[in-house]
């Protein structure tokens, strides 16, 4: 039961970006920064390389992965090419989760990458609580139901569910900021 969990985290994480994917493609949301999307692909691939490395299961990081290129492949069709400071931010989290992957191991590489991935992450985060969008709910609330049913396959190593608490915590949270009651002046 615990392997169909995280086989099920993992489909849930992939489905939720590519519906994210195709509504880009479409043009029924505003698209973003390609060069943002890629910087997360390259950061997501960090860390599936990491968890295959360190023994774990591969299925949420492997679904980030293909969901994450998707979109960014749907941005290069549709978005722009904007680097900014959350671009360097994950250009960096690449090359510090690997570097530490490489000398010390593969369970401190994942973890290297779930806090670039947060530092990166708080830009959008202060974004969402000053200018909460609504219509962005179904990407933050599945991608923690896909972390936490990951959680419930998971080994409950440190290496095996830093990455799914970490988008529990995360993902949930700006779950409930961007449907928070606004209130009117």
């Amino acid at each position: 039961m615990k392997s169909f969990f995280s086989y099920f985290g993992g489909a849930i994480a992939v489905s939720i970006l590519l519906w994210y994917a195709w509504r880009i493609w479409k043009k029924r949301v505003e698209p973003q920064s390609s060069a943002s999307w890629l910087m997360w692909t390259l950061l997501d691939a960090v860390i599936l390389t990491c968890t295959i490395a360190a023994h774990k299961s591969l299925w949420l990081p492997l679904g980030y992965v293909i969901g994450a290129l998707a979109v960014t492949l749907a941005l290069f069709a549709r978005g722009t090419w904007q680097w900014r400071g959350t671009e360097t931010t994950c250009a960096i989290g690449v090359v510090v989760a690997t570097t530490i992957w490489l000398t010390w191991s593969a369970a401190y590489g994942i973890l290297a990458g779930v806090v670039a991935m947060t530092f990166a992450g708080a830009p959008l985060c202060l974004n969402l609580i000053r200018n909460p969008v609504r219509k962005t709910w179904p990407v933050w609330f599945f991608t923690a139901v896909a972390c936490f049913f990951t959680l419930l396959g998971s080994d409950w190593s440190f290496a095996g569910t830093v990455l799914a608490w970490g988008g529990v915590a995360f993902d949930g949270g700006l779950t409930l900021v961007v449907l928070r009651p606004i209130k009117r002046s």
